[in-house]
């Protein structure tokens, strides 16, 4: 019937005050702007505080609540809906103006309540306040045949469909094992109500959660099991590619291993060659080291014959130095006079020797 749907929205915050500001809005979106059809839906679990429902009990039963506006309040809307109001034949007073704001109000602000019947309290709001018997229209939810459960978790998983669930013959039976649960719970709470007298009731919001549940919980676990894969496939290509590293630096490994084989006996030929050349060196160091020992002797013997020809040297420099003197003394006359003598002395023929 394109009616605007309205609700409140509850918190830890939400009380009276709050409740009242929202149902000021309502009135003046129901017969000031737009002053159109709205219904406003309230379900059970929205009415924290009892007192609530003394608003909404006055609201069903005259749409009149007190002290819901201010005197200054009514002013403002009564100039904004005078003009419409003398349109339809309302006098131009208080009264008048306000009446034709009541009756707006009950015909396009319409209550709709959702309440569970389940337990005594439906039965305990409805005697407390009779509006919501007197003044309202009660729909009563029969339970759903299994043909219904079926089309509604049909309807409720359909975002599985091709998703989640692949195959259309798996979504029907899990469609259908919801139904019979469901189903099965209600025989439960028959069989309930006969051994221990006590009523267990069941809901279609109790199914629709039901079947929001299981989408929650197949979701979460197939991301469990999705998360768990790829971390499996991350896993496995590190691991696949640690393989090929250690491959290629095995193969490396291997390469350098003939390498240093290569260079091990290259460094064995090189040293046995060192050792070798070392062998000679040390045979031609002896053969040195005697050369060395023989010149050192010759050389000793030699300063030795060097020390006594100096000696004898010495010894001979006075007798050099003495016929140095002697031969000085000689002149030209005496040698011819040595000349003349026919068998000289045995000195002077030594000296003239």
């Amino acid at each position: 019937n394109a009616q605007e749907v309205v609700t409140i929205l509850v918190n830890q915050q939400y009380g009276m005050p709050e409740l009242k500001l929202d149902l000021q809005e309502f009135y003046k979106k129901a017969a000031v702007k737009p002053g159109t059809p709205h219904a406003f839906l309230m379900t059970d679990s929205q009415i924290v505080d009892e007192r609530f429902l003394v608003y909404i009990n006055d609201m069903l039963s005259s749409a009149n609540i007190p002290d819901l506006f201010t005197r200054e309040e009514y002013d403002g809307m009564f100039s904004s809906i005078r003009n419409i109001a003398k349109y339809n034949n309302y006098a131009d007073d208080r009264d008048s103006l306000f009446q034709y704001l009541i009756d707006t109000v009950r015909r396009n602000l319409h209550l709709i309540l959702c309440h569970s019947p389940v337990g005594s309290t439906f039965r305990i709001r409805g005697r407390k306040f009779p509006a919501l018997i007197s003044c309202m229209c009660i729909d009563v939810f029969h339970p759903w045949p299994r043909d219904a459960l079926v089309g509604v978790a049909l309807f409720s998983l359909a975002e599985l469909n091709g998703t989640n669930v692949q195959e259309q013959e798996t979504m029907d039976s899990i469609c259908g094992h919801m139904a019979e649960v469901h189903l099965s719970v209600n025989l439960a709470n028959k069989r309930f109500l006969e051994e221990e007298r006590r009523y267990n009731s069941t809901t279609p919001k109790s199914y629709l959660e039901f079947l929001n549940f299981y989408v929650r919980r197949l979701s979460n676990e197939q991301a469990s099991v999705k998360s768990n894969v790829d971390r499996l496939v991350k896993g496995l290509d590190i691991m696949h590619n640690v393989q090929a590293k250690v491959d290629t630096l095995r193969s490396e490994l291997q390469s350098t291993i003939a390498r240093v084989d290569e260079q091990k006996d290259s460094t064995e030929a090189l040293i046995k060659q060192v050792a070798a050349a070392s062998a000679e060196a040390e045979e031609e160091r002896k053969a040195a080291g005697a050369e060395e020992e023989k010149c050192s002797r010759l050389a000793a013997e030699a300063q030795a014959f060097q020390d006594q020809a100096d000696q004898e040297l010495e010894e001979a420099l006075p007798a050099m130095e003495a016929a140095k003197r002697a031969v000085d003394c000689l002149d030209k006359t005496a040698i011819q006079e040595l000349k003349n003598f026919t068998k000289p002395p045995n000195e002077c023929i030594e000296v003239g020797a």
